[in-house]
């Protein structure tokens, strides 16, 4: 897993990128990795960290994707626009990057594939989006769940979606129990079962009980995971 700082609420971007090490039962580490831009989304396709988006040193949005290694981040190709507040998603047996939204108008309405160093169109967005997550689900269905705009001041949402990759069609998805911004989302997988569950957390609610985090924001330690099409409260 590698995570990438976007900068900090001083406007100070933070140039290093770390990568967590699950391997090491009961000791997980966090080992410093290569310096690199502010990176926005991406996702470990056809076994490459692949990173796309967010901003340049000199605060302008990217339109770049990189591969990154320990010491390099190698320049891999344009996306058809500039992207920040844009989720991403591996795709096609983990061969493609599916990536979509953002602030710009061009770019919360639209998304577009990243696969053998180039860019092409994908579908476009059911709703404009930014501010969103988006998870596989199985080879047919990728889930987003839907996010506010970038602003502090706008209020959180609990819309979802479904995209049927056969057909190439989009269906609403059912309504997050709690109204969540800057939230997180990804696939925890059933150790009994074998199931694949989405799993959304934290974030800053609506109208809810909330905890005070980093820099005053109030946000909420609760989670939801969706079992048979409904959202159910998991632990804090």
């Amino acid at each position: 897993m590698i995570s990438g700082w976007k900068g900090t609420y001083s406007g100070q971007h933070i140039k290093r990128s770390e990568v967590i090490d699950l391997s090491l039962e009961g000791n997980v580490k966090c080992f410093d990795w290569v310096d690199t831009p502010s990176y926005d989304t991406g996702g470990l396709v056809s076994n490459t960290v692949l990173v796309c988006g967010g901003k340049f040193w000199n605060d302008t949005d990217s339109d770049e994707c990189h591969s990154l290694t320990a010491d390099a981040s190698t320049f891999i190709t344009k996306m058809s626009v500039a992207r920040i507040g844009s989720a991403s998603v591996v795709i096609n047996d983990d061969t493609t990057l599916w990536i979509s939204g953002g602030e710009s108008d061009v770019a919360k309405s639209s998304s577009e594939y990243i696969n053998l160093g180039r860019s092409m169109s994908g579908p476009d967005l059911p709703v404009p989006l930014d501010g969103h997550q988006m998870v596989s689900i199985n080879a047919t269905f990728t889930m987003i769940i839907k996010g506010p705009s970038i602003c502090y001041s706008c209020t959180g949402t609990s819309s979802t979606f479904y995209y049927n990759h056969v057909e190439k069609t989009w269906m609403n998805g059912p309504d997050l129990s709690l109204t969540r911004k800057k939230f997180a989302a990804g696939i925890v997988t059933d150790q009994v079962t074998l199931e694949r569950l989405v799993i959304v957390t934290g974030g800053r609610p609506k109208e809810e009980t909330l905890v005070i985090g980093h820099h005053g924001l109030e946000m909420t330690d609760s989670t939801e995971i969706l079992l048979e099409d409904q959202w159910i409260t998991g632990n804090i």
